[in-house]
């Protein structure tokens, strides 16, 4: 038992270092609120639509409300929030049944636990006292919780901060200066990257062409084939360009393979430049925070030297 408390105030922890908890929370609240005044699903979707979220209705309802990056699943909020149970408890709950429910009515935050409890030394310091600091909005009324957001993205980049300086191993100004570097170097890198990439799809550009033509007749070759006579123009455009891809040396089906493989490391190649530009920015961040308070820190010094020369009897 004692390992499994362990192992909540663990994910519980990681939750909220991704700035995942509070969130979690404001949701579960709003799908609350929107399940008690609607009669059916279709308005339930609509109050929530009208409180500014975002939805998705896949494999599983997702939602995304103002503020927040990504969507989130609603089943992973609990048993209480799968689409199933929702739609049950729309049509099974009101406001007295929720009455038993006031606790709920509060936004916490994660107890000192889910801090981790590394050894600090230097500029990781500092960073982990703003996100202590900030921490003191502990207990918040939901009902007014939109108009901390402004602080809970403060508490969320200060943990992005935080946690890129114990990751990489940073303690001083200079290691945050040299990895702000690499991090320049790799984006860079990058860029070449992509230009290379761009090069090689417009070196193959008339080949995707042809194909893409191929795909569009594709439906009318194959009805000529069954004996549909009527797309005998589109069979011998079909026929023609098969053979001037042949021509170059290709198949159709080559030819989407290496269409798709340029399309997928494009994909992979904007998803590592995106992660190091994060990166790079909160680097640069902090380092521009940090020099602007030495500056302040050093100002205040020659201030007070000279006031204390001035209070010397001459």
């Amino acid at each position: 038992m004692a390992g499994q408390h362990k192992n909540e105030y663990y994910k519980d922890w990681n939750e909220f270092r991704d700035g995942k908890l509070i969130w979690r929370d404001m949701i579960r609240r709003d799908l609350d609120a929107c399940i008690l005044q609607s009669d059916d699903m279709e308005e339930f979707l609509d109050m929530l639509k009208e409180m500014g979220y975002e939805i998705k209705q896949n494999k599983y309802l997702a939602v995304k409300p103002p503020g927040m990056q990504r969507y989130c699943r609603c089943k992973s909020l609990g048993e209480e929030y799968t689409e199933d149970r929702i739609e049950q408890r729309i049509a099974l709950e009101d406001l007295k049944s929720y009455a038993n429910r006031s606790e709920k009515g509060l936004l916490t935050v994660a107890e000192d636990e889910f801090l981790p409890r590394t050894k600090l030394t230097g500029i990781q310091k500092t960073y982990y006292a703003k996100v202590c600091r900030i921490r003191k909005l502990k207990r918040l009324p939901y009902s007014k919780a939109w108009q901390y957001k402004n602080e809970i993205r403060k508490l969320n980049e200060c943990h992005e901060q935080y946690m890129f300086l114990v990751e990489n191993e940073i303690h001083t100004l200079p290691e945050l200066v040299a990895a702000c570097s690499n991090l320049k170097e790799k984006e860079a890198e990058s860029r070449r990257e992509r230009r290379s990439l761009s090069k090689e799809e417009k070196r193959f550009s008339g080949l995707f062409q042809t194909a893409e033509e191929m795909e569009q007749l594709q439906p009318a070759y194959h009805s000529y084939l069954e004996g549909d006579e009527f797309f005998e123009k589109e069979y011998h455009d079909y026929e023609s360009l098969k053979e001037k891809l042949k021509e170059q040396g290709y198949t159709k089906e080559q030819v989407d393979m290496i269409q798709n493989g340029i399309h997928n490391r494009i994909a992979e190649n904007y998803e590592k430049r995106q992660a190091v530009h994060r990166r790079r920015v909160i680097a640069e961040k902090m380092i521009t925070e940090i020099t602007d308070r030495m500056e302040k820190q050093r100002e205040q010094k020659m201030l007070e030297n000279r006031e204390r020369e001035t209070r010397q009897p001459k």
